[in-house]
């Protein structure tokens, strides 16, 4: 996936994968991410995880109610 925002995770506890084009980059508690916009990536948990993301500017898609990727 990609977007036009830019976007922050916080990893609170537990651990995710990121995959970009060319790395891979394991987080776990206590790194901050920063992906660009229009960088493609996906995200994948690793075990049970608590964390925090939040995108600049805010993503229409989600304000509007249509990202049912997350409502499912």
């Amino acid at each position: 996936m990609k977007h036009v925002n830019e976007e922050y995770s916080w990893i609170i506890s537990g651990s995710q994968k990121f995959l970009f084009d060319d790395r891979e980059f394991v987080a776990t508690a206590g790194d901050v991410i920063v992906i660009p916009p229009n960088v493609a990536h996906s995200i994948t948990i690793l075990e049970a995880t608590e964390f925090v993301d939040f995108f600049a500017p805010a993503r229409e898609n989600w304000l509007q109610g249509k990202d049912q990727y997350l409502r499912g």
